[in-house]
């Protein structure tokens, strides 16, 4: 049977990682790509942990990460897309994050750093099973950075969001998770990358099946031909994508019998 869907794009943590870091439909994604079916993830995470998601699944497409701000493509083993982030009073930032008891994480294309030493910073790179190494405000100053990461509880973070929304520049803030939020470029989110994704394939945003569960895959979800948020996602992202994927742990083989073989 022909189809009008061209990709299967997923994100990574709630559709495809839950409380382990194992991929559950490890062997299921990696034999529809052998098949020829073209796949590929949309995540928030670090390249350095989506390559090694991309290595463990064969995926040959180009993959997008940190929530839209960098497209990398495996087989060249390029960047074909990246944006960092604005100008912004990171000195502040920092010294506000720390009033909250908030240990940033900072993100350049190719390593993580911190400016200090704490729990949170070292169970988050455990988790993702990444390094992260240290550095001086001075440092950070200097590099390109694409994201950074504020972990805590949803409260405390809602409250810090107030405090520096005027010192951001031309940056904006999401939740990924009700404990982690993230802040990119205002030129970021999934929705663009996939667009600019589309023209690098050759493809039309509607011949795209996308799977998400956050805040950040609403807009994504909204365009693509057929997109669904997931059974534990938010209310909130439910309402506003419409579809919500199938419960159980063959959710991704019913979808992909329906709209792609």
């Amino acid at each position: 049977m022909q189809t009008k869907y061209k990709m299967l794009l997923l994100d990574v943590d709630g559709v495809l990682i839950f409380d382990s870091n194992k991929i559950k439909q490890k062997i299921f994604i990696s034999n529809l790509i052998s098949q020829g079916i073209n796949v590929s993830i949309v995540t928030g995470r670090s390249l350095i942990s989506a390559k090694n998601i991309c290595l463990q699944l064969g995926i040959k497409m180009p993959i997008i990460t940190f929530n839209g701000s960098l497209i990398y493509e495996p087989i060249s083993k390029k960047i074909i897309y990246q944006k960092t982030l604005s100008p912004l009073n990171l000195r502040k930032i920092i010294e506000i994050s720390n009033s909250f008891s908030i240990s940033p994480i900072f993100f350049t294309s190719s390593t993580i750093f911190a400016n200090e030493h704490s729990k949170v910073v070292e169970d988050y790179c455990k988790k993702q099973e990444i390094d992260f190494k240290l550095s001086t405000l001075e440092s950070l100053m200097r590099k390109d950075l694409i994201k950074m990461l504020f972990i805590s509880d949803n409260e405390n973070l809602i409250s810090f969001k107030g405090s520096v929304q005027k010192i951001i520049g031309e940056n904006h803030f999401f939740f990924t998770r009700n404990n982690y939020m993230e802040l990119v470029s205002k030129k970021v989110s999934k929705y663009i990358a996939t667009r600019h994704l589309c023209k690098e394939l050759n493809i039309k945003i509607n011949e795209i099946v996308a799977i998400g569960d956050q805040e950040s895959d609403i807009e994504m979800l909204k365009k693509v031909g057929k997109g669904y948020s997931m059974p534990h996602s938010p209310k909130f992202v439910k309402d506003a994508v419409g579809l919500v994927a199938p419960e159980g742990d063959d959710f991704l083989q019913r979808l992909v019998e329906a709209h792609l073989c």
